[in-house]
């Protein structure tokens, strides 16, 4: 079994999402209690676009652990199965002393973007603003808050500061998602 969730590990890291999970199922049939192999399998099914089994497997990681720390990928599939208010209370749960910078980054953006959904595009930009992940070496995790908070202001109407952002993210990695084709629109 260690060999089979070694292998699902590289697949995973690999982006091989279909051959790792398989690999981790067939590990789940041996420990069917195990939460790494729990949260492993959703990962995998939520990269393979499985919401529903991935949000069951991720719930059973989170049951098992007690963790917060896939709460913004369990929030994320809320959101992507139309409950978005399923969205903001789990993401309520996580304070930023539970994860990681990275993880805290990660779970505001979700909750602005079930925010967003609901039409409340002035609350999930503020609630971006207060978790700017800062200044210092630009971590990928700071281009992806930048995008989601772009993409808020652009929505918004408030195409100049939306421009700002563009410009930053592009000046980072000009093939950062759409961002460069996004700037030139703006």
């Amino acid at each position: 079994m260690a060999e089979a969730i070694s292998k699902a590990l590289e697949h995973f890291a690999d982006e091989e999402y279909e051959d790792a999970a398989r690999l981790a199922s067939d590990a789940k049939a041996n420990a069917p209690r195990s939460p790494r192999i729990s949260e492993l399998l959703g990962l995998c099914l939520y990269h393979l676009g499985n919401w529903k089994d991935a949000l069951s497997e991720l719930l059973a990681f989170r049951r098992l652990t007690n963790s917060v720390e896939q709460n913004h990928v369990i929030a994320d599939l809320y959101r992507a199965l139309g409950r978005p208010h399923r969205a903001l209370e789990t993401t309520a749960e996580v304070s930023p002393a539970d994860v990681t910078p990275e993880v805290w980054v990660e779970t505001m953006i979700v909750a602005a973007g079930a925010l967003g959904d609901q039409g409340e595009l002035n609350r999930a930009i503020t609630m971006l603003a207060r978790a700017d992940p800062g200044t210092g070496t630009v971590e990928p995790y700071f281009l992806r808050h930048w995008y989601a908070r772009a993409d808020l202001l652009e929505r918004a109407g408030r195409r100049e500061e939306a421009k700002n952002l563009w410009r930053r993210i592009v000046a980072e990695d000009p093939e950062f998602f759409d961002a460069e084709e996004r700037l030139a629109s703006v």
